[in-house]
């Protein structure tokens, strides 16, 4: 059975509705379905910043390739709807089209628009909301529903990606030190490191008893190090023979754990600073 997903945080809720329960609601009954939304989407002029699914209980972004689904940080879409779900207008501003550009909230066909579209979607209603600048005054979003001239001024400051990949699950590895039973590196120098599981921490196999560590933390910072491997971009696996074709296997790192093992292939991008890494397990979101 499908875990729960709870996009609401009952924390905001609370707080927001003796603040703005004299306000209109910006999005009303949001609040009430918030827990059943199935997609979410975030475009700009230039594109589709995230077009996120639910899938057995876990977020998906769609948006990337046609055949290929990517692990989504759902912890930036809860902070997107927990905020939305309680959003209230402080403030009724400009209905003149000639006033959306200082803004922010011009019609995504305009070319130079600084507005990005959030839409919400269940099973019962779908929600359209356009999203401007961040008040310098206040603490606030300027929006204005897509079909209306209406503008107005929220006292949520709405964070939303930058890039297609924000929002996407990073680090890559969705585990953390305490779960890796050990790690082996192959390349130009090999090693392994086995996590010891009575608590005394990572050593190194094989080490030569008059060989000392640098510190005496090493090995477990090493081990954190693979934990926080972040990416600036993803590309799409059938694509790899294409994206590698100038670039050099560096090192293969095994990352072994109780249940399953993650291979890591790492690549240098020939004459540039571009780094690859290409990820296997049993576990298909990153392959």
């Amino acid at each position: 059975m499908a875990k729960k997903v709870t996009l609401l945080d009952p924390k905001s809720v609370g707080k927001q509705d003796t603040d703005s329960e004299k306000r209109e609601k910006l999005m009303d009954a949001l609040a009430g379905q918030a827990d059943s939304l199935t997609a979410i989407s975030i475009e700009a002029s230039d594109g589709t910043l995230l077009n996120a699914t639910l899938k057995e209980g876990s977020w998906h972004a769609v948006h990337l390739h046609d055949e290929q689904d990517f692990p989504v940080d759902a912890s930036f879409l809860k902070s997107l709807v927990s905020d939305l779900a309680v959003a209230s207008v402080v403030e009724e501003k400009s209905s003149n089209p000639d006033n959306f550009e200082k803004l922010g909230l011009r019609a995504l066909t305009d070319p130079e628009s600084q507005a990005k579209k959030v839409t919400l979607q269940s099973a019962e209603q779908t929600w359209h909301l356009l999203i401007g600048n961040t008040s310098s005054q206040r603490n606030g979003s300027f929006v204005r529903l897509p079909d209306e001239n209406q503008t107005y001024l929220i006292g949520e400051a709405l964070s939303l990606p930058d890039t297609k990949f924000t929002w996407l699950q990073n680090p890559v590895l969705p585990f953390g030190t305490e779960s890796i039973q050990s790690i082996s590196m192959t390349g130009d120098v090999n090693w392994q490191l086995i996590n010891n599981a009575d608590d005394s921490g990572c050593a190194l196999v094989d080490l030569d008893e008059q060989s000392l560590l640098a510190y005496d933390s090493i090995l477990s910072d090493t081990a954190d190090k693979f934990n926080s491997i972040e990416f600036d971009e993803v590309q799409y696996r059938d694509d790899e023979q294409q994206i590698l074709a100038n670039a050099t296997l560096l090192a293969t790192a095994a990352v072994t754990l109780a249940d399953d093992e993650w291979t890591l292939n790492f690549y240098n991008q020939a004459d540039s600073d571009t780094n690859w890494l290409t990820v296997d397990s049993q576990q298909a979101s990153w392959q």
